[in-house]
């Protein structure tokens, strides 16, 4: 094996440890860190000020400081960390609900739903329709109540056609 894949290798192992050891680690690992190193330097400003190295109120701004820099990286960490698990748990109710959804059409079509395909289609071509008349309600140009109940009006009459075309032919 020639030099330059050798380096690729060791390169490549060296990613696949850091990726694995990163995914298993709190995800708060970074902010412990850097809330110790503030503490270190914590300890070395008390340390100078009760040798004298540094007067009271220099130690006190440094204090703060140190402090609200802390603090920032803190709410940061925390802000990241929620938002991460959000994208998490929306990522794992998506394929629930695909999951579900898929089950519910399946059990559609083993209980023997008619012409299922075709009935999709059907719904399918229902949604574009409702659409293009919600928007050519509300292009024009009426009272507002007019537009509301025109467009209450043709939800209720998709609703009327998207259930009965739901629903099982019990007559067949």
């Amino acid at each position: 094996m020639s030099e330059k894949w050798e380096n690729f290798e060791a390169l490549a192992r060296r990613n696949q440890s850091g990726l694995a050891t990163s995914g298993t680690s709190a995800p708060l690992a970074p902010i412990n860190e850097q809330i110790e190193s503030i503490r270190k330097q914590e300890l070395d400003l008390i340390g100078r000020f009760k040798r004298n190295a540094i007067d009271r109120k220099a130690a006190l701004s440094a204090l703060r400081s140190m402090y609200e820099a802390q603090l920032d990286a803190a709410k940061h960490a925390l802000t990241r960390a929620v938002d991460v698990e959000k994208k998490r748990i929306d990522t794992v109710a998506d394929k629930y609900i695909f999951q579900i959804t898929e089950e519910y059409l399946r059990n559609m079509r083993e209980l023997g739903l008619q012409n299922f395909d075709s009935r999709m289609q059907t719904l399918l071509q229902l949604n574009e329709k409702m659409a293009s008349l919600i928007q050519q309600a509300e292009a024009q140009n009426v009272p507002p109540s007019v537009r509301d109940t025109t467009i209450s009006n043709i939800y209720k009459k998709y609703k009327e056609f998207s259930d009965k075309l739901m629903e099982e032919e019990t007559s067949k």
